[in-house]
């Protein structure tokens, strides 16, 4: 938190190599220098850190314009609390 890293995924699993191990999988959403600093913050903590970079999956900031918006946070839920969303023209309006 104090490094505004957003952690969007967290899994945990015993060792298949050691049994006196854990393997930890983390999903994260951040920029690379706040990466690099928990890289560094967590090689002092744990013996292997590996990364699997998806740098093949960034989008441009262009192209986002075309994505409809999702809340990701319970708190971006009050952002469409509150707006009526039409049924459109091949609905009828008692549609469930």
């Amino acid at each position: 938190q104090e490094k505004h890293v957003n952690l969007v995924h967290i899994e945990s699993r015993k060792s298949k190599r050691r049994n006196s191990e854990f393997e930890i999988f983390v999903d994260c959403d951040s920029n690379r220098e706040q990466l690099n600093e928990i890289f560094q913050l967590l090689n002092s903590h744990v013996s292997v850190v590996s990364v699997n970079p998806t740098e093949h999956f960034n989008v441009q900031e262009d192209d986002m314009e075309n994505v409809p918006w999702f809340p990701k946070k319970i708190a971006d839920l009050d952002k469409c609390a509150n707006r009526v969303l039409m049924y459109g023209s091949d609905l009828d309006a008692d549609h469930p």
